[in-house]
């Protein structure tokens, strides 16, 4: 109710981008704007490397916004230590998208990938195997410039999989002191394409049953 209130005091107050403003989304305390929906696509091709139609747009932000609310409601801490999490990237990307689209969308992924992490101790991960053909880039540096070897993904460790999948990106991914992952737009493609499969083919109803309890 709150997030309701600000944006609708936004919408009625602020001189600028009046039409961005407009509403085109409105249920249960929920309220999308074209600015969000704007944000939020932009948000998500740089994120994911792929466009997304304004109908699966609203649908995440729909869900996004209650999943995330409901977390704060229920669990203050949740809160807390999601946005020290995520100050960083609120500061570097401010002038790129609007504060409310790029708080939730990554305070959803913190989410997401805290459910991830879980979700894949408990189930193997070799029969997601034939899903990335892409192979997966290590290097010895941060700066991915002292190349070592490309390896397949069915190949690679349980460990390194989980780091892949919760670390979905452009950021090198640290195995240890002399060990990176660097994944290309391929790669990050594809591991999105396995992020989606384990959650809405195997693992949506135990996504909704964790996102729907206390963080803690």
């Amino acid at each position: 109710m709150y997030k309701k209130l600000i944006i609708i005091l936004i919408i009625f107050f602020t001189n600028t981008n009046i039409h961005g403003n407009e509403i085109i989304f409105n249920k249960n305390d929920v309220i999308i704007t074209k600015e969000n929906l704007k944000n939020y696509k932009l948000l998500y091709k740089d994120y994911s490397n792929k466009e997304i139609s304004d109908g699966s747009a609203i649908k995440n932000i729909y869900m996004m916004f209650k999943i995330i609310d409901l977390q704060i409601e229920r669990n203050p801490k949740f809160n807390l230590i999601t946005e020290d999490l995520i100050k960083k990237d609120l500061k570097q990307f401010k002038n790129k998208y609007t504060e409310i689209i790029l708080k939730y969308f990554l305070k959803y992924e913190i989410l997401k990938n805290d459910f991830l992490a879980n979700y894949i101790k408990n189930y193997q991960l070799s029969k997601y195997d034939g899903i990335i053909n892409e192979k997966i880039n290590f290097y010895e540096d941060k700066e991915c410039t002292k190349y070592v070897h490309k390896i397949s993904f069915h190949k690679i460790n349980e460990n390194e999989k989980q780091l892949i999948l919760v670390n979905n990106s452009k950021v090198p991914i640290k195995v240890n002191e002399n060990k990176y992952i660097c994944l290309k737009d391929e790669n990050i493609y594809e591991i999105n394409s396995l992020i989606n499969n384990i959650i809405s083919k195997d693992g949506y109803d135990e996504f909704l049953k964790y996102v729907y309890k206390n963080v803690k």
